[in-house]
């Protein structure tokens, strides 16, 4: 439903958010006309999606998982350069503290090879706790990344 996108746009970022799911492109654009955001909602498949090339100031990727890893070349070329890339998503290798990863996620220092063009100024694999509703805000095993495309030389 754009959480993201709209928190962003609310900063006032122009933002782009799409999404697969019609349904979810239709709330987001509800709830940013009544909290008077401009947030650009587009219907979108994410392999399919024209990321475009030195396009964007920031790309976050926000529980994407593969459908992020498998598209990093693209990611990493729509950066501007200065551009900066935030994920967050589940570490599917955690098995400590009786939480264990899932099937999907992220493996341990997945995310600094697979976007290895951008130099990663934090990455962290920690057990915090969830900010989604259905989660109950139980702890769960989560991966972060921010990298940046570094400017171009001059």
């Amino acid at each position: 439903q754009g959480r993201n996108s709209l928190f962003l746009a609310a900063l006032g970022w122009d933002v782009t958010g799409f999404d697969i799911s019609d349904v979810a492109v239709k709330q987001a654009q509800a709830e940013a006309q009544k909290r008077g955001l401009k947030l650009n909602a587009l219907v979108g498949d994410v392999d399919k999606f024209d990321y475009g090339k030195e396009r964007w100031d920031l790309v976050v990727g926000m529980y994407m998982h593969d459908y992020l890893t498998r598209n990093a070349a693209k990611v990493v070329d729509s950066l501007k350069p200065g551009g900066i890339l935030v994920v967050e998503g589940i570490h599917r290798d955690v098995n400590k503290n009786n939480l264990q990863g899932e099937r999907y996620g992220h493996r341990s220092n997945e995310l600094p090879k697979v976007f290895g063009r951008l130099r990663v100024l934090h990455y962290e694999d920690i057990t915090a706790p969830a900010d989604w509703e259905r989660s109950g805000g139980k702890p769960v095993p989560i991966v972060r990344l921010l990298a940046l495309r570094e400017p171009a030389a001059r």
